[in-house]
């Protein structure tokens, strides 16, 4: 076999090597950028749900609260009748004990997923503390500063807003 001969059978060995090889390498370059898509993909699911549920809790939370204080309307109508020992009365003094807990284990479920969802989890888990220590007075006074609470609700929510945002932002 001579020179030429050698060159000619490399010649037609490369030009059916390379288009398999162009086609090798594209495939593990496209099965690469498909890993990284689902990475992400699962980075972002898992990071909404999280977004989602901490703000179903901010819900289930601010919503308890607003039932203590509409039943402390109700028991302090009650007391001026003097019809807080009714069997109505009653059942508003009992759903209050039972709100009052279940507002306890909400604030801990916010304070809880806040660490997984924002930086900032230290001015919420203040606000839930400042709400809680608010809502002990009104159940042990059954009075309360409407604008107080209100005001602390709100300032709640604005950091609640800015966290959910926060973890949203990440999934971006």
């Amino acid at each position: 076999m001579d020179i030429d001969t050698i060159i000619k059978i490399l010649k037609i060995i490369l030009m059916v090597l390379m288009p398999l090889m162009a086609f090798f390498l594209s495939f593990k370059y496209a099965s690469s950028i498909e890993d990284k898509k689902n990475n992400v993909s699962a980075i972002y699911n898992w990071n909404n749900k999280w977004a989602e549920m901490f703000f179903e809790s901010h819900k289930n939370y601010q919503g308890l609260i607003l039932s203590l204080l509409h039943d402390c309307e109700l028991l302090r109508d009650k007391v001026a009748k003097n019809e807080q020992n009714s069997d109505e009365g009653t059942k508003v003094q009992l759903r209050m004990n039972s709100t009052m807990q279940a507002i306890h284990k909400a604030g801990l479920e916010l304070q809880f997923q806040i660490s997984s969802v924002s930086n900032d989890s230290e001015a919420i888990k203040s606000s839930t503390d400042r709400i809680y220590e608010m809502v002990k007075q009104i159940f042990n006074t059954r009075e309360y500063r409407h604008n107080d609470i209100v005001s602390e609700l709100r300032t709640l929510r604005d950091l609640v807003k800015m966290a959910h945002k926060e973890a949203l932002s990440k999934v971006a």
